[in-house]
């Protein structure tokens, strides 16, 4: 990384926190903000998913998010360069979870969203939609969000409702998404890291 690139992603970090975006990310991001969503569930870009994809699509301009249809694989194998979509009965606490590796610039890597079918078994349609909102948003950046304020958001741990992204998402995603660093897709920096969400 240039040592000017480097000054605009430090002006960029340092001016999402001042604005109160940064204290909701860590400040991972798909660099150049291209995301593959592949969808190994096998239910033809299920309802849910497909909306969720579409208001995180509608929250950020400069966030491209394609989402491919792969057929039903249990095995979920990840992708590099892409955030992969499963479900299966994993016998887990969560009903939903998420999990991205990353480089040393923060560039999320790879990705994967898993839906616990028992756990899920009796939710309503706007259940599955709130989850996929709230999984697919953890591997694209932001992390729960509370607002006692009444910004209602599907980034809520405690759910409230809301089936997509709220205002205070758009503005977190332009903390993260909101600079060129479209060259740096293909480079990646510093050893691997890992950091999942469970809810």
């Amino acid at each position: 990384m240039t040592a000017s690139r480097c000054w605009i992603v430090a002006v960029a970090l340092l001016a999402s926190m001042v604005s109160g975006a940064g204290a909701h990310t860590s400040g991972n991001h798909w660099a150049g903000g291209e995301v593959r969503v592949i969808d190994y569930t096998g239910r033809r870009h299920d309802d849910p998913l497909r909306r969720a994809v579409n208001g995180w699509r509608a929250a950020n301009p400069d966030l491209t998010i394609t989402l491919e249809d792969r057929g039903r694989n249990r095995a979920c194998p990840l992708v590099e360069g892409a955030v992969v979509v499963c479900n299966d009965t994993y016998n887990e606490w969560w009903s939903g979870y998420g999990w991205i590796a990353y480089d040393g610039d923060r560039h999320i890597r790879r990705g994967k969203v898993r839906f616990d079918d028992e756990a899920l078994s009796g939710a309503s349609p706007e259940r599955r939609q709130a989850l996929a909102c709230h999984e697919l948003g953890h591997v694209l950046g932001p992390r729960h969000h509370d607002d006692p304020s009444g910004d209602a958001t599907c980034m809520d741990p405690n759910g409230n409702g809301r089936l997509g992204p709220g205002p205070h998402d758009v503005d977190v995603l332009a903390s993260l998404y909101g600079h060129d660093d479209a060259g740096l897709r293909i480079a990646s920096t510093g050893p691997e890291r890992r950091e999942a969400f469970a809810d």
